[in-house]
This record gives structure tokens, C-alpha cells and sequence, in this order.
């Protein structure tokens, strides 16, 4: 089973060349340079946003490129997969590389092999590394009904249209929709060329999601399949090339009537009719003799039948057979075999006279004669004009026409021995320091390959810090948000305790004025009383003092105070409501000295 090189290319952090982004994490061990190159512009792809759509189609590529001597078959498939190591959009690209002398190997073709999804990678998460060759397989794809055709253009002829279409080497355009599953489109070409003789198969190149990149001057793209509305789409209605075939999938037209047949039939049914048509004979020479001992049945001649045209029969297995050649018509067949009518029928097949192939054969002689005498004479002129140039040359130059004496010649020859003696250890001098500096270029290619591999990862680790401190950034961010919010509640409620401060001081200058009229209408009333006793009134006391704190009991006092008298009910009373006025006082002017200092969020009264 024969072996074949592969590349996967992706957005990694690392590469085989050791830069990040997009590049190539793997490839098949010894594969060339100029041959990984050959994949240049098969990895791109054009990602498309339509709601509701079965998300980005995958791009299935058959496509030729030479390198050197040697031609490659590509078998490609290129798809969206998801975010890569940064979070940003991300395709992988897998490519196969079959020689050109290997394809008889693989006789299903390109879309048979491309059907085979677990040859190709859709994913990679491993680092970059060398793949050994692996070995592919394809069976011989057998000519069927092309069902996928049928469901998805309304006619299965179609395929058989595409096929003999492509068989020529017509272009062929095929429009189709988001909603056309990429498997679907792969599976329309594999139908389509399984129709073909498996060495055709792999002259067509196609794909299933094209894009420009895909195809350059010298290799172009067989069969296209355009997304409808893209730009490819646009450019595709404003130019328009001789024998492009172009087919809508949103679309159900009808066939071309009488193109490919035999391809259409093959395409509907699976098979192709082997029915023959009789051709009429000609009508019978008026010089041919009627024989007398003829009968009706030996009279009648015989049809001769023709297969239809432009209908290839499959051979045994499948194999398409060639095409049968038109059988000579036989004017004697059926005729009576006496000797008149063997004469006649001689007479009527007009065998070509003696004459005319005599002077054929003269004719013939003489073209080949004129041909050797127009060589010899070409040959002979070139020849005198070289030696005229010869002698021309050997007058100007004044070269001697006898021959050196040898000692000359020798001496001469040893001189340029010398020479080259020389010239061969200069060379070698020069090849030594060349080869001298190549090593010193090699030592500074390995430096800097060293330095931009610290470079990368140093711009890795400062691109990990910087997603360290764009996270510390949002939590503080956020936290600062959260303290913003909490201080304008603390504000809030201060506000509110403010106010109700507020109204507790003009209750408390209420119950004041209250306390004040009421002890003027107390103090009214016992003068009246003292007046009508005749005591005379009470004059008024100031307020009494602030009550100072009183030390704490001393010792002696706290030893002693068991044989004091206790003090009576009415002594308790009076030093109760004297304290609880004291208390009341305090706290009032204690509330309207915080109301009158600015407080901490600057209000005040």
C-alpha cells in the first residue's frame, strides 16, 4: 500500500519554525521545502456570518501543483474550528500530496479519498512535530444512479452533464447556499466522477467552497463551487467564459436537451441501453443481374444493425468498454452465389484500378526523393558555409595553419598545468574562508534563532502578565464600582439620621418650652397660694449649678457607710429627678453643639 506526505497547518503558539500564529505544527519527516511550499495559498479561508445557517461550510480541494520534475495531486480539506490558544478565530488546513505516478493506486479518485473524513485532522492540540508517511487506500468507485443529484436538482441527469462536461475540460460553476451541507457538495463530485473511467477521475480538479486563493495562472480549478451572494458570485455574472457551464442549487432547470446522452442515461438509471437500431440498405444497382433460381427467402437481404451512437457500453465489472466501431455494409450478403452473381457483386464494390496505384506508388517515390535531396542539399550548405566562417576566421586571426613543434607545445602545456596548479589552490583558499564564513553565518543564524526564541517567549510571558493586570484592573474596577455604591449609601443614611436628629432637637425645644410653661404656671400658681396665706411669693431660684461628678467613695467611707443612717424615700426621690434633669439637660446641649459644628461630610446647622 503505497505512502504519502501530509501537512497540517493551524494557529498554535509554537510552530515547527517556533513562531506563533498561523503556520505549519506538522509535517510528514523529510518532506521538502519546495514541496511544502507547493500548498501556498490552499490554507486560507473566508469565514461567513448568516443567522440560522448550518455554520461555515468546509472547503474539500483537489488541485495540481508541479515541483521540479514531479507533479503532486493536493487533497486538501480547510474548515473553521473554533478560538485558538488567544482566543481569536481560528481554521486548520490538512493537505495530502500524492505523486503523480501513484494515483493508479487509488482508482475511486480525489472526492472517493476526500470522503474519507478520518484521514484529515479537525482538530490539533498537541505540539509541533514529524509525522511518519502513512499509506491511503481507495477502492474503485462502480457508475451509479446519482440519487444526491436527484434530491437536491430535481434530475439525476445532471451528474451526466457535469461528467461529460468535465471529461472535455470545461469549466463548470455550481452555486449553492449555507444551508448545502459541505459532505452533500463532496458527495455531488463523487457521484459525478464516478461516472468517469478512474484514470479521468484524477484529471479534475474541483472544490467544494472556492476562494481565489486556490488557484493561480497555471493551474486552474475545474469544478467551483461559489457560495450565492458572494463576491466570487458577482465576479461570476459579470464575466462569463465560452463552454462554462454554470447550475443554481436553489434552481430546477431543465436539462440541455441532447448533450451527453450517454452520460445522462448513466447518471438516471445506473446502466446504459444496448438497443439497435436497423439502417435501411441502399437501393439495388440497375446493372446487377437477376439471378433466375432465386427464391423469396434467398432474395431478401438481411438488415445490417448500427449501435447507437455516443453510448458507451460498460464493459465487465463496471468497466467502461470502447466504443463500438459502425460495421461496413455488405451489398452481397443474401445474393444468389453462382457465378454471374459473384461477378456483379465484384463489379459493384469498384476496386481501385492498377493504374491509379502505380502512379500513387510514383508519386509517393518522388515526394521521398524531393524530401532526401532537400536535406542533403540543406545539410550541404550549412556544412560550406561553416568552413567558409572557418577560413574566414583562421585569415583574420593570422593563425598558423602548421601544427607547433612539440617542445612548444610542451613546454606550453606544462605552463598551463602551472596555471591551473594555481588557480586550483586559490580556489581552494577561497573555498576554505567561504566555507570559513558560511560557519560563522551559521553560528550567528543559530544565535539569532536562540535570540528570537527568548524574544517569543519573553513577549509570551509579558502577554501572560498582561492578562494578569487586565484582571487585576477589572477587579479593581469592579471594587472601586462596589465602594462608590457604598458610599453613597453611608451618605444616604447619614442624611436620613441627620434628619431625624433634626426633628429630635425641635421636639426636644418643644418639651423644653413645654417643661418651661409648665414650671411659670406651677410657680404662678403656689405664689397665689403664698399670697392668699399671706407668705408672699416664692422669688426665683436660678438653676442650679451643673452637678459635679462625685470621687469615688474612699475607703474609710466605703468601710463606714454600714453604720450610717440610710437615706429616706423623699431624699431618694429628689436626687432621682434632679439626675434625670441633669441628663436631659446634657443631652440637649449636647445634640444642638453636634448640629451646630460642620460635620464630616461637610452639611451642618
Amino acid at each position: 500500500m503505497p505512502q504519502f506526505q501530509e501537512i497540517i497547518s493551524t494557529s498554535a503558539k509554537r510552530g515547527l519554525d517556533g513562531n506563533s500564529g498561523f503556520g505549519i505544527v506538522a509535517r510528514t519527516e523529510g518532506m521538502s521545502e519546495n514541496v511544502s511550499r507547493a500548498a501556498d495559498g490552499l490554507s486560507g479561508y473566508t469565514r461567513i456570518a448568516v443567522p440560522g445557517s448550518g455554520g461555515h461550510p468546509v472547503a474539500y480541494l483537489h488541485v495540481k501543483r508541479r515541483t521540479g520534475m514531479v507533479t503532486y495531486h493536493i487533497i486538501s480539506r480547510v474548515a473553521d474550528c473554533g478560538k485558538d490558544y488567544s482566543s481569536r478565530e481560528n481554521r486548520i488546513a490538512h493537505h495530502w500530496f500524492i505523486e503523480e505516478g501513484a494515483i493508479r493506486d487509488l482508482p475511486g479518485g480525489p472526492a472517493r479519498l476526500s470522503a474519507q473524513q478520518h484521514i484529515f485532522r479537525t482538530q490539533w492540540n498537541e505540539p509541533p512535530k514529524k509525522l511518519p508517511k502513512t499509506a491511503l487506500s481507495s477502492a474503485d468507485a462502480l457508475p451509479k444512479k446519482c440519487s444526491t443529484w436527484a434530491e437536491l436538482t430535481g434530475d439525476a441527469g445532471w451528474g451526466g452533464i457535469v461528467a461529460g462536461h468535465a471529461e472535455r475540460g470545461y469549466p463548470i460553476n455550481i452555486l449553492f447556499t449555507p444551508e448545502h451541507k459541505s459532505q452533500d457538495l463532496l458527495t455531488l463530485i463523487g457521484e459525478a466522477l464516478a461516472l468517469l473511467p478512474p484514470p479521468v477521475r484524477w484529471k479534475i480538479t474541483f472544490s467544494t467552497y472556492f476562494m481565489k486563493s486556490q488557484e493561480t495562472n497555471d493551474h486552474k480549478i475545474l469544478i467551483k463551487f461559489i457560495l450565492a451572494g458572494s463576491e466570487e458570485a458577482s465576479r461570476l455574472q459579470s464575466s462569463r467564459t465560452s463552454n462554462l457551464l454554470v447550475i443554481d442549487l436553489q434552481k430546477t432547470d431543465p436539462l440541455p436537451a441532447g448533450k451527453y446522452v450517454n452520460y445522462v442515461e448513466l447518471a438516471r438509471h445506473g446502466v446504459v441501453s444496448q438497443e439497435m437500431t436497423p439502417l435501411p440498405l441502399p437501393a439495388k444497382p440497375a446493372k446487377l443481374a437477376k439471378p433466375a433460381a432465386a427464391t423469396p427467402s434467398d432474395s431478401t437481404p438481411e438488415p445490417v444493425y448500427e449501435v447507437a451512437p455516443n453510448i458507451p457500453i460498460p464493459g465487465p465489472l463496471g468497466l467502461h468498454a470502447k466504443k463500438p466501431t459502425k460495421q461496413p455494409l455488405n451489398y452481397g450478403r443474401g445474393m444468389p452465389q453462382s457465378a454471374e452473381g459473384r461477378g456483379n457483386n465484384n463489379d459493384m464494390r469498384s476496386p481501385l484500378h492498377p493504374a491509379l496505384l502505380l502512379l500513387s506508388i510514383v508519386l509517393v517515390l518522388l515526394l521521398i526523393a524531393g524530401i532526401v535531396v532537400a536535406v542533403y542539399w540543406g545539410l550541404t550548405s550549412v556544412y560550406l558555409k561553416h568552413l567558409e566562417d572557418l577560413h574566414r576566421v583562421l585569415k583574420e586571426e593570422r593563425l598558423p595553419v602548421e601544427p607547433a613543434p612539440l617542445g612548444e607545445a610542451v613546454k606550453g602545456l606544462k605552463e598551463n598545468i602551472t596555471t591551473l596548479e594555481a588557480e586550483k589552490q586559490n580556489l581552494q583558499t577561497t573555498i576554505g574562508q567561504r566555507n570559513q564564513t558560511i560557519g560563522t553565518l551559521e553560528a550567528d543564524k543559530r544565535g539569532l534563532e536562540g535570540t528570537v526564541a527568548a524574544r517569543n517567549q519573553t513577549i509570551e510571558t509579558l502577554e501572560d502578565e498582561k492578562r494578569g493586570l487586565e484582571s487585576v484592573v477589572a477587579d479593581r474596577s469592579r471594587r472601586i464600582v462596589e465602594l462608590q455604591n457604598e458610599l453613597k449609601n453611608i451618605v444616604a443614611q447619614h442624611d436620613q439620621a441627620l434628619t431625624q436628629r433634626d426633628r429630635s432637637i425641635v421636639d426636644l425645644r418643644q418639651q423644653i418650652q413645654t417643661i418651661q410653661t409648665n414650671s411659670a404656671q406651677n410657680r404662678n400658681a403656689e405664689n397665689a397660694d403664698r399670697s392668699q396665706r399671706g407668705e408672699g411669693q416664692r422669688p426665683e431660684q436660678p438653676p442650679p449649678p451643673p452637678q459635679q461628678q462625685q470621687p469615688p467613695a474612699s475607703l474609710w467611707q466605703r468601710s463606714f457607710q454600714w453604720f450610717l443612717p440610710p437615706p429616706s424615700q423623699a431624699e431618694i426621690n429628689r436626687q432621682n429627678t434632679q439626675q434625670r434633669i441633669e441628663n436631659q439637660r446634657q443631652n440637649t446641649q449636647r445634640q444642638i453643639e453636634e448640629r451646630s459644628n460642620p460635620t464630616p461630610f461637610g452639611r451642618g446647622r
